[in-house]
């Protein structure tokens, strides 16, 4: 069996590169009847993590190519019995031993997605390739249900399987001095994208800092330009730096609406932080009422939510209940579901 690994090409990765490489990690575990092998257009860069027999086609493929050419060469000189890829699209000629995971459908629940614009053309490329029939696992239900708005009529197998949290953020990470931060903070993790409302994060951020005095920190790709005044990033960092600066922030904020699950929301319970998250239907189908929520668009909303945090923390004894949860969504756990899900396609092509 073949994971698509081609996503792994960032050293930080995050979201749906987080998914595949701990899949790629726990699979092997979860499924020992079959040899788990990874496909990728270049080297995995590891971070620290074990990493098992990766494939590398070599070459400087742009990604359409690989996935159109590139993936079912390997897979037909490999002897793939199964393949799956942690993104929508696949070529039609994949049909019949390929599975896909989707994310998020974000323009099928219309309202906004903050300030960036739609893209009619793409929305009607990914309807098209939602609607091969693949077998599909969508990491949420409010996922699964923008699945079956888009494709009502499909004819393939659809399971939700969520995203899990790795073990590590459950312990204290050791002491390391932390970035250059303000000194009380509330963190945000993902990359910068128009979907997590920058505009709304510095006007919140500039309530916070004449009220409490407490900085927004934000974590990922793009956000190194924003080094002045209370909204601060720090670009992409190791998930050691992030466990560190989880442990030393107030709090977690969630600013999208639009995403499908969330998994730094998880990664927050699991280290013990309260979760801040806008109004979001793909991370409330799972959290529930385990995050404290807001209008995404508002920024008076956020700042008095993390003020309110700040001020009056919640009890132990919640932060503990939500630890609890997080527990029961172990990547390992992810993986004997994805085992399951995997058992029953190859099972029934026989």
């Amino acid at each position: 069996m073949a994971l698509d690994l081609s996503v792994l090409e960032a050293p930080y990765p995050s979201g749906v590169e987080r998914q595949a490489r701990q899949l790629f990690q726990e699979l092997p575990k979860a499924l020992p009847e079959f040899e788990i092998v990874g496909l990728a257009r270049r080297p995995i860069q590891d971070q620290g993590h074990e990493v098992g027999r990766v494939v590398v086609a070599g070459g400087a493929w742009p990604r359409p190519v690989w996935r159109r050419r590139m993936l079912p060469t390997l897979c037909a000189r490999l002897g793939v019995a199964h393949l799956h890829t942690p993104v929508t699209s696949l070529p039609a000629r994949l049909l019949g031993f390929a599975s896909r995971c989707v994310h998020d459908i974000p323009w099928a629940r219309g309202g906004s997605a903050g300030d960036e614009r739609r893209n009619i053309l793409r929305e009607l490329w990914l309807t098209r390739e939602l609607a091969k029939p693949f077998p599909t696992v969508c990491v949420s239900e409010a996922t699964a249900r923008d699945f079956k708005t888009v494709v009502p009529e499909f004819k393939a197998p659809v399971e939700t399987i969520g995203n899990g949290v790795a073990d590590m953020f459950f312990e204290r990470p050791p002491s390391r001095p932390l970035p250059a931060v303000p000194s009380d903070f509330v963190l945000v993790v993902g990359k910068f994208r128009p979907r997590r409302r920058p505009g709304v994060l510095a006007r919140a951020a500039r309530r916070l800092a004449d009220e409490t005095g407490v900085g927004i920190v934000w974590v990922g790709e793009g956000t190194e330009s924003l080094r002045e005044g209370p909204l601060w990033g720090l670009g992409p960092v190791s998930d050691e730096v992030l466990r560190a600066l989880l442990a030393e922030a107030r709090a977690l904020v969630a600013p999208s609406d639009q995403e499908g699950f969330g998994i730094p929301v998880l990664e927050a319970m699991a280290a013990g932080r309260p979760v801040i998250s806008a109004v979001c239907e793909g991370v409330r189908a799972w959290a529930g009422d385990r995050v404290l929520e807001y209008p995404a668009e508002d920024a008076q909303a956020l700042a008095a939510r993390i003020r309110d945090v700040v001020m009056d923390p919640p009890p132990s004894a919640v932060l503990d209940r939500n630890r609890s949860f997080a527990r029961s969504h172990t990547w390992s756990r992810v993986a004997e579901s994805y085992a399951e899900f995997f058992r029953r396609i190859v099972s029934s092509r026989r």
